[in-house]
């Protein structure tokens, strides 16, 4: 029953994270295109949008997810709703998917300030110029070290 717990809480935050996301675009007034599910490059749920001229609003847009976990986590610590430990799992899992070097929304922010960066279609390919820069090393290191605090502080 505890697994049944944790994929429902898993499931609860990342809706709230792509919420996030849409929240954010309607604020900032972007047209959201597609809201969906895809199984590459692993199964995660997205919000697409007509992508932002201006950086500040895309920064914005990329952002208000992990915010939204992160405001999460801190009303779930102050809380004392650790207590639940399928709400723990569930974000241990999170965070360690959403924060992950290899494809995340700040793996994509550095793409789209790359000099180089003009559309949504580019990032993709400037996505992969990012993996094994020495910024994206630092990320790793950072991923790595926030899987360990996260072991130590939730389970």
């Amino acid at each position: 029953m505890e697994v049944l717990y944790t994929i429902l809480c898993l499931f609860s935050l990342i809706i709230i994270h792509e919420l996030g996301h849409v929240i954010s675009a309607l604020i900032l007034n972007l047209k959201i295109t597609k809201i969906g599910f895809q199984w590459i490059p692993y199964p995660h749920a997205y919000v697409k949008i007509k992508w932002p001229e201006s950086k500040t609003k895309a920064l914005i847009y990329l952002l208000a997810g992990s915010f939204m976990t992160i405001v999460l986590l801190a009303i779930s610590l102050i809380n004392n709703f650790f207590g639940l430990e399928a709400l723990a799992l569930a974000f241990f899992i999170q965070l360690i998917i959403e924060f992950n070097p290899f494809y995340s929304d700040f793996t994509i922010i550095r793409a789209i300030f790359s000099e180089r960066s003009t559309n949504q279609e580019t990032h993709a390919a400037l996505m992969k110029e990012q993996l094994f820069t020495p910024l994206w090393y630092v990320h790793f290191v950072a991923w790595v070290f926030l899987i360990f605090q996260l072991k130590k502080l939730l389970i």
